[in-house]
């Protein structure tokens, strides 16, 4: 129950907590989703956070299924990734 966090700082506040927990663990790849984007003031955020990070932002909504797929063949492809580089 507090003030939601602006999404920057939300992905900033993670990659402290990585890093402090497991360098190796912070030095991997990772997919940056936007959820509950299902408004055009969503969409701008997840664009805005994009642009700040200066990589993908997938952006998603369960409830009406948007970018479901998308987010399932990027797993797939960072599996695929990870598998080859073993």
């Amino acid at each position: 129950p507090g003030a939601e966090m602006e999404p920057l700082s939300a992905v900033r506040v993670i990659e402290r907590e990585l890093a402090a927990f497991s360098r190796a663990l912070a030095a991997k790849p990772r997919l940056i989703v936007a959820t509950k984007v299902e408004s055009e003031e969503a969409e701008a955020a997840a664009r805005t956070l994009a642009e700040e990070l200066g990589s993908e932002v997938l952006s998603i909504s369960s409830a009406t299924g948007r970018g479901l797929g998308e987010l399932k063949a990027a797993l797939w492809r960072a599996v695929g990734a990870a598998e080859e580089s073993e």
